[in-house]
């Protein structure tokens, strides 16, 4: 019966479509829509996924705006349709923020239907603010941009990613790509949230996303000079007319809805995927998991063949000092302390080199980071005479900057473990099989490639337990644990820190529900 009223209803919608498509000079039949409607392209623009528990199709946009079937939300078959009706220019129907025609809420379903219907008359309406969007973009190619882990913010533990939209460039001019936008997604947060609260409202979609656009030099101000964290830049295959599918999708969903923000899933990570599994059909980069990090979004791109054509590296201002200070010899780096300490003016002597001037010049910069942009005088005067030296030495060659922070060589982020533990008596009750699976994870017994070194990062671990001739039980539950060590150095002296949050039971406790909880 289910089936007759799904049929019955599709042959009736179909047929008063037709019907009122004016100006067309075809109209599509039912199969033409019922096939179209199973496009791939078609169920990611309205972004459909299988829910995990029943499998059935259902859009993780939130926001009725979002959709112009009162169906549409589950249904791509009668979403197809309604967005085919509206998107005549006779048509009175307005949507959005601004209400304004189906073509300019929704251009990236409007350049859908004209690929696949590429007879019919629609004639194009204006649509200003849409327009100067996309001139301002100007989008001609993509960059994804990964910003590392930020282990001070448990809202960035495990990186950050953005995208940049490059722009065509003008011409007989060079491109200048500090002056690029960047599409960032976030959760919008109210003024004085604390870190934690963003972690703990996350995990629950507590927090609406929104997308962002600043340009590419702001970005990087933020991350190299203000938090001390390194951009890896990965070039897409990516081409023109892609990007505008990829600008259009994003206006789609941030004029007319919104994503409910999730720390596992719906994040950052995942949502720029899905826009650019938008852009390029053939790309499948979002995945079923638990949970999808920074980290795994790189890696679904480096898999991808072909995906990523070049990867680049910006340095903080902070690793540029440390790799100047891990090329200078014993004596050099005995000297830079010395004339960092000294009250004397920094003159040129023999022993002064171009590379120890440009540790100095690397080292006053990172303090001027560290000090919220600002110099003491003293500072500041040796600074500006370190810098009149460099100008009177030839300039050195470039140092090769560390790499050890690419995302893509690093391990992955889940882990299931089996191992075996006992405290050595013969008695088989001090023995134990234990089964665990961590969400996500590094640990200070980790190879740091790819990660922040000196950290350690659990999130959510569970741990079941098998006593001899037992069955398993829960052996902890670990919320979170960070660890965050500095270096003490002649620098920085910056305290280590801990924390950690579980629920557990004492190994070979005598009582079954000896539980207790740790922070």
């Amino acid at each position: 019966m289910t089936t007759f009223f799904k049929t019955f209803s599709t042959i009736l919608f179909t047929f008063i479509l037709c019907s009122e498509a004016l100006g067309s000079t075809t109209s599509p039949d039912l199969n033409t829509l019922e096939d179209l409607s199973q496009n791939t392209q078609w169920l990611r623009l309205l972004h459909y996924h299988k829910g995990f528990w029943n499998f059935t199709l259902k859009s993780q946009a939130d926001g009725k705006g979002f959709f112009i079937s009162p169906n549409g939300d589950h249904d791509p078959l009668a979403e197809l349709g309604a967005t085919y009706e509206a998107m005549s220019e006779t048509s009175s129907k307005r949507f959005g923020k601004d209400k304004v025609h189906a073509q300019c809420s929704f251009p990236a379903r409007y350049k859908f239907l004209k690929k696949y219907f590429p007879n019919n008359t629609w004639k194009d309406v204006s649509c200003p603010k849409l327009e100067a969007v996309l001139k301002k973009f100007n989008g001609e190619s993509l960059t994804y941009v990964f910003s590392t882990a930020f282990p001070n913010n448990p809202g960035s533990m495990f990186g950050h990613t953005f995208v940049r939209i490059n722009a065509r460039s003008e011409k007989n001019k060079k491109h200048m790509e500090l002056f690029d936008h960047g599409l960032s997604y976030a959760a919008l947060t109210p003024e004085g949230f604390s870190g934690m609260a963003l972690v703990i409202k996350g995990l629950f979609g507590l927090y609406p996303g929104f997308f962002s656009s600043p340009l590419y030099y702001e970005k990087i101000a933020e991350y190299t000079h203000f938090e001390s964290r390194d951009l890896w830049e990965y070039a897409l295959d990516i081409n023109p007319e892609e990007t505008d599918m990829f600008i259009k999708a994003t206006w789609e969903i941030a004029h007319n809805g919104y994503f409910d923000y999730y720390f596992f899933d719906e994040n950052c990570a995942f949502h720029l995927l899905s826009l650019l599994e938008i852009a390029k059909p053939e790309w499948k980069l979002t995945t079923s998991s638990f949970f999808v990090s920074p980290v795994d979004s790189i890696l679904s791109l480096t898999k991808t063949p072909g995906a990523v054509t070049e990867v680049s590296f910006r340095p903080s201002v902070k690793t540029k000092f440390l790799t100047r200070l891990k090329g200078l010899d014993s004596e050099q780096r005995e000297q830079l302390i010395e004339t960092i300490d000294s009250k004397e003016k920094v003159t040129k002597t023999p022993q002064m080199t171009s590379q120890l001037l440009d540790g100095l010049d690397s080292y006053y910069k990172y303090m001027k980071q560290r000090m919220g942009g600002k110099l003491n005088d003293e500072q500041l005067e040796k600074h500006y005479q370190v810098q009149l030296l460099q100008s009177k030495f030839p300039k050195p060659q470039k140092v090769k900057e560390w790499a050890d922070t690419r995302p893509d060589i690093g391990h992955g982020v889940s882990r299931v473990q089996l191992s075996y533990v006992s405290d050595g008596r013969s008695n088989s009750n001090s023995e134990s099989v234990d089964l665990s699976y961590k969400f996500a994870y590094h640990d200070l017994l980790d190879s740091d490639r790819g990660f922040t070194p000196f950290s350690q990062i659990d999130f959510v671990e569970l741990k079941f337990s098998k006593l001899h001739s037992e069955n398993y039980y829960l052996q902890s539950l670990r919320f979170i644990e960070i660890q965050s060590l500095y270096p003490i150095t002649f620098f920085e002296k910056r305290k280590s820190w801990r924390f950690k949050l579980e629920y557990n039971k004492p190994y070979f406790a005598s009582c079954e529900a000896c539980y207790q909880w740790n922070m």
